[in-house]
């Protein structure tokens, strides 16, 4: 839901269609929704990186956080914004009652996490984490 949160406030500036498959572009640069009839699929774009596609979500939280979430295993990969220090990044598995370091892998800006299904994980920037 977090990407919706930032989108929805956003005015329409066009809209496309081309057989299955529809584009909405909203106002700002970058930001879009992508949306494949015929396959079931769809993408959302903020600011020109993506943060969610189909099933998962992988979206900046203010200026200091990226809160990823995907109801299947696996891989989820998120875009770094440009202003974080790629050294200088910490990935916690979010729990009820706790936060546990998770691994995280960082190919440039690109950092990737090995999901748990229905298992949030927030990415923090710098001292975010404490």
């Amino acid at each position: 839901m977090v990407p919706w949160f930032r989108l929805h406030l956003l005015d329409i500036e066009g809209f496309e269609r081309v057989q299955d498959r529809t584009t909405t572009t909203l106002e700002g640069s970058g930001n879009l929704v992508d949306i494949d009839w015929e396959k079931k699929s769809y993408s959302v774009t903020l600011d020109g990186a993506e943060v969610a596609r189909d099933s998962s979500t992988f979206c900046p939280l203010g200026e200091d956080r990226i809160a990823m979430y995907s109801i299947a295993d696996g891989p989820l990969v998120a875009t770094l914004p440009p202003a974080w220090n790629t050294q200088d990044i910490t990935a916690k598995a979010l729990f009820a009652d706790r936060a546990e370091p998770t691994k995280c892998d960082l190919v440039g800006r690109r950092v990737t996490v090995q999901m748990q299904a229905r298992r949030p994980v927030m990415i923090y920037r710098g001292r975010a984490a404490s």
